[in-house]
């Protein structure tokens, strides 16, 4: 008989003369256990999001079926065989924490090679769709932890043993092949163990430490947000009542917005904490429409003020007129004060009017700008706070 005929030959009667039942544990007696050899090698971690962890696996197990064992003399030295999925036993290995773990289902069916001395050599591949526990605070600087587990659907450690291929933890996980456009994979580990009971289960955890990439974050998050922030601290410097003051506003309150619908359709609006990337857009907006309003505010009631010629307070002329404190915040000169002053009356006034302004309002003017260069301080430190 040709080698053909004899691989034929040998498929019948391993198949047919045992009577093998597919659905049986590959043991003679029940109380042996099936010791299952798994190596696993990541293709590719395809996504990593609120919804999970998308991962293309590559499985190869090697298990002893004691009833797939043959003398190859006896068959022209045949040593392998192959048999297809649905004709002989295989380990009914799921991920418990898959969100919809189905037996089987999961790995792809495919053929099995089986040697003379009955240990069957399985190479399978699946997608996985797993659930990982995602923690925004930090975003986009935030570092992922998340598993997959591996274990018998039916089966307790007693019946199905799920041990390394090799003697190190190294020999039993190695990618990924194919790299993610969003992530790094800084660490990879896997623990085996047991329940420790009779009825316990042999479970193997694949752990992966995941590093965001923030390369594409200096170009579509950093810079537009530094040059918001830019234009906010330089609207505190633009001479009060001028027009520029309103546009340079305007200008980062749109930036900061824009960033905010932005980050709310990259990451989704509900999440597992506030991302850090949201805090600080959001505190920004809100201090800048605060403390640029605030400063108008106090602009108009100093305006009326000098229209009714309210003299102020004396303890506040005799702090304006410390050097030191001038000296500190920047302020102007009286001639610059005049300019502003001129600023921020109204169309009707004459210009011999405003030359007539006695000397408090020049001081309402220092004290206005005083209020603003405060403005200005506090928004920086507490720019400073929220990003250190």
């Amino acid at each position: 008989m040709n080698e053909f005929g004899d691989y034929i030959k040998l498929r019948a009667d391993l198949l047919s003369k045992i009577q093998y039942n597919k659905f049986n544990r590959p043991v003679k007696s029940h109380t042996s256990t099936t010791t299952i050899q798994l190596n696993v090698y990541i293709l590719q971690f395809v996504k990593l999001d609120a919804d999970g962890l998308l991962s293309n696996i590559y499985f190869s197990m090697l298990w002893k079926d004691e009833n797939l064992v043959w003398n190859a003399s006896q068959y022209n030295n045949l040593d392998l065989v192959d048999f297809a999925f649905e004709e002989v036993w295989t380990p009914d290995i799921i991920a418990w924490n898959a969100k919809s773990p189905t037996p089987s289902e999961d790995l792809k069916q495919t053929t099995l090679t089986v040697n003379s001395t009955g240990y069957v050599r399985w190479r399978t591949q699946a997608t996985l769709n797993t659930y990982c526990y995602i923690n925004l605070n930090d975003y986009p600087f935030d570092e992922q932890r998340c598993a997959v587990t591996l274990g018998s659907w039916m089966h307790y450690q007693r019946e199905i043993n799920l041990t390394r291929y090799g003697k190190g933890e190294s020999d039993s996980i190695y990618g990924p092949l194919r790299l993610n456009p969003e992530w790094d994979v800084s660490k990879m580990s896997s623990n085996w163990w047991n329940q420790g009971t009779v009825n316990g289960y042999s479970i193997v955890s694949f752990k992966f430490k995941f590093k965001r990439k923030i390369s594409s974050f200096h170009y579509t998050v950093f810079m537009p947000y530094l040059a918001a922030s830019l234009l906010v601290i330089a609207t505190f410097w633009t001479p009060i009542g001028s027009k520029f003051r309103y546009i340079y506003t305007n200008i980062a309150v749109v930036i900061f917005v824009t960033l905010l619908i932005f980050l709310s359709y990259k990451i989704g609006i509900w999440t597992y904490g506030v991302p850090y990337a949201i805090r600080c857009v959001s505190i920004n907006l809100l201090m800048t429409i605060v403390l640029i309003n605030f400063s108008s505010l106090v602009s108009d009631y100093f305006k009326s003020l000098i229209e009714k010629r309210v003299n102020p307070p004396l303890f506040l002329v005799k702090a304006l007129a410390l050097k030191q404190l001038n000296a500190i915040l920047c302020l102007t000169t009286k001639e610059e004060n005049s300019l502003i002053t001129e600023c921020v009356e109204s169309d009707e006034e004459s210009a011999a009017a405003i030359g007539k302004r006695n000397d408090s309002s020049s001081k309402w003017m220092i004290l206005l700008e005083i209020i603003d260069r405060c403005c200005f301080c506090l928004y920086v430190i507490l720019f400073l706070v929220f990003h250190s």
